[in-house]
């Protein structure tokens, strides 16, 4: 959906911020509200000639579906994925209208928000699974991080090229006919996330 309204945008299409600035709380809500102060390094990919690191010490905290997810309960990497690619778009959009709902301690929860969650991905990184969930939406998961890799420019995570494992772990797992098994059965949405 918040593609959609960025797409929308895009065209030219009228979008009122109030719902907006309604997606973006309840993303707010929706991350942990406590956790571990870790490292987080960030190369984006944006840069000509080289990347820029950008360093700092961060809460790692993740997202799920219920506010507050206390003690990682319901949490999913799916979900903080999701979060991140959201609030990213979400601020873009936001501050590219200049709403003035979009107060800048509101964008700068949401910067902070967008940090920890990269860093909750760090603490629970793999490309083999949903971590919270296991194989469950796999590949959904995948392609989350292509979204939030691709809109937040981020070339290298903690030293983890996203991309490259990603994608070398989706070749080294497709079967012989062209198709991604997540769980326990094929799905067509399998390979079109895969894809």
């Amino acid at each position: 959906a918040i593609l959609g309204l960025l797409s929308a945008q895009r065209c030219g299409v009228a979008v009122d911020d109030l719902p907006l600035i309604a997606a973006v709380n309840r993303y707010l809500q929706c991350q942990e509200r406590k956790g571990p102060v870790v490292k987080l390094s960030i190369v984006d990919d944006l840069t000509p000639g080289g990347g820029t690191t950008a360093e700092c010490a961060v809460a790692s905290l993740g997202s799920g579906y219920r506010e507050d997810p206390a003690g990682g309960e319901g949490v999913r990497a799916s979900m903080a994925l999701g979060a991140i690619g959201s609030l990213t778009i979400l601020d873009h959009m936001l501050v590219k209208m200049s709403s003035t709902r979009y107060k800048p301690d509101l964008r700068a929860k949401v910067q902070a928000a967008v940090r920890s969650a990269w860093a909750w991905l760090t603490e629970h990184w793999s490309v083999k699974l949903n971590w919270g969930w296991g194989r469950n939406w796999q590949f959904y998961t995948l392609y989350a991080l292509e979204r939030a890799g691709m809109l937040g420019g981020v070339g290298t995570l903690n030293g983890h090229d996203w991309y490259w494992e990603g994608a070398t772990w989706l070749i080294a797992n497709m079967a012989g006919d062209g198709a991604w098994c997540d769980g326990d059965f094929v799905n067509l949405h399998d390979a079109c996330f895969a894809v």
